[in-house]
């Protein structure tokens, strides 16, 4: 079996990771690391060898809430525009701005309930918030969990603060999401700053994707991951 296989991404933009538009799919792996799978539908090949991966998110929800959005923007249409794929050539991942302004504007109100307070943004973000209402664990800031639902409701990849959040300063963190406008050729990027620490591993054979639970949460992270 032909397996092309990341171990980790460790920083918000590291090349060399096969470019991410055949299919993928969970697999099984050893020390049971990959704990989520999901079946990716399939996109033609392109003229261009330097393919691209995209998985079949359906949907998105922020601490159990949906963000309600333009559904047919995780579809592709008849030119190919639309769908999720992953990217580590972006630092942040990017969104249509339809689908932007529905995850923020869950997650504002999600936040407001948890007593963070929102503070005026840094650029290239749109929400921030004041570093001191943001509680810390060993898992990185105490936000609300985004959950990126791929094709059916019980299978899910779960970003935590750690993943979620950058820190512009020590007086502020921010939503790492970007607000990608109308116009966007894919409607959901996943950029370096989400993938951090998780380890992903592309079955590209038998169109699978293996992605772990977050290497903190397991008392790892791909600084200090060996590998299999």
């Amino acid at each position: 079996m032909f397996l092309v296989t990341r171990p980790c991404v460790t920083s918000t933009a590291v090349p060399g990771l096969p470019a991410l538009k055949k299919p993928v799919r969970p697999t099984s792996t050893p020390h049971g690391v990959i704990t989520s799978m999901a079946k990716v539908n399939s996109l033609k090949s392109t003229e261009d060898e330097s393919s691209e991966y995209f998985i079949n998110v359906t949907s998105i929800y922020i601490q159990g809430t949906k963000a309600r959005f333009k559904q047919s923007l995780l579809s592709f249409d008849n030119d190919g525009v639309g769908g999720t794929k992953f990217s580590t050539l972006d630092p942040y991942t990017v969104l249509h701005n339809n689908i932007y302004k529905a995850l923020i504007h869950v997650f504002v109100a999600k936040a407001k309930a948890m007593n963070i307070t929102r503070v005026a943004p840094v650029a290239p973000f749109k929400v921030c918030f004041k570093a001191e209402t943001v509680a810390i664990d060993a898992y990185g800031p105490i936000v609300p969990a985004i959950d990126f639902v791929w094709h059916k409701n019980s299978v899910k990849w779960r970003i935590y603060g750690a993943n979620s959040m950058v820190k512009v300063s020590k007086c502020m963190w921010c939503l790492g999401f970007v607000d990608g406008g109308k116009e966007t050729s894919t409607s959901i990027v996943i950029g370096g700053k989400q993938m951090e620490d998780y380890m992903v591993e592309f079955d590209l054979q038998s169109s699978k994707l293996g992605l772990s639970s977050p290497l903190l949460r397991i008392g790892t992270s791909c600084s200090t991951f060996k590998g299999i």
